[in-house]
């Protein structure tokens, strides 16, 4: 009963990351790029992979993977992105995605760690955290 009343209001507080997140993902499906779900969360994060993708993104209720960044730490990382969004609400864009993608733009492996700026550091941490309580933990990410 928990889960059918926290899904949608999950939907409703993320709105806006998530009407982008399907806007994203039927792009790529318009544009003839093979897709495929990979997992849905027990709380009802859907995880995709498209050849479409190079890096990875996560809006709302959904990541999208490409080919290169689908392994377990990838999808972990998303998943911290997600609770990022979860806790942002609609600010997730402003706080967080804008200031992450143009990070991605711009950052270069000559530049350092890419996951020492401070919005991937959080969602690594928070990854840990969501991966460690679910039952993802048992079963594995793939």
């Amino acid at each position: 009963m928990k889960r059918l009343l926290t899904i949608p209001v999950l939907y409703i507080w993320q709105l806006p990351q998530v009407l982008l997140g399907y806007a994203i993902l039927l792009y790529f499906r318009l544009g003839k790029h093979p897709d495929r779900h990979v997992l849905t969360t027990p709380d009802g994060v859907q995880v995709w992979a498209s050849k479409g993708m190079r890096g990875a993104i996560s809006l709302g209720m959904l990541t999208v993977h490409g080919p290169s960044v689908l392994s377990p730490a990838d999808i972990r990382h998303e998943l911290g992105h997600t609770q990022q969004s979860r806790l942002l609400g609609p600010l997730y864009l402003f706080v967080v995605g804008i200031p992450s993608l143009v990070h991605a733009w711009h950052w270069r492996p000559s530049k350092g760690d890419y996951f020492a700026f401070w919005t991937e550091r959080w969602a690594n941490r928070l990854g840990e955290r969501y991966f460690s309580r679910t039952s993802l933990n048992q079963r594995g990410t793939r």
